[in-house]
């Protein structure tokens, strides 16, 4: 079974690319729309700016950075499965004791 990072990579392999500077990067169809005070937005955009950065490019390094999280289900499972198999072992030593 792919993960999240693993079906984006087979998609993005086959996206439509486009020329960026000396790398291919794929084309980007999709809007997201965020909905902030004017205050809000200004801020962002005068801070995006500061770091030499347009917001659309802190967006999206956002939404990669996100996408590449490991998510917590995964931690979550992982932990119930160690906690049955340390009840599995306290079981087992319980009965080499008796």
């Amino acid at each position: 079974m792919l993960n999240v990072i693993d079906e984006l990579k087979m998609k993005e392999k086959q996206m439509p690319m486009i020329e960026a500077g000396e790398a291919k990067t794929p084309v980007r169809e999709k809007q997201l729309a965020v909905r902030v005070t004017p205050s809000e937005f200004d801020a962002f955009k005068d801070k995006a700016k500061m770091e030499g950065k347009s917001p659309s490019q802190v967006l999206l390094e956002f939404v990669l950075n996100y996408i590449n999280q490991p998510t917590n289900l995964g931690v979550e499972a992982r932990v119930r499965s160690l906690e049955e198999k340390m009840q599995e072992i306290q079981q087992q030593m319980g009965k080499l004791v008796a």
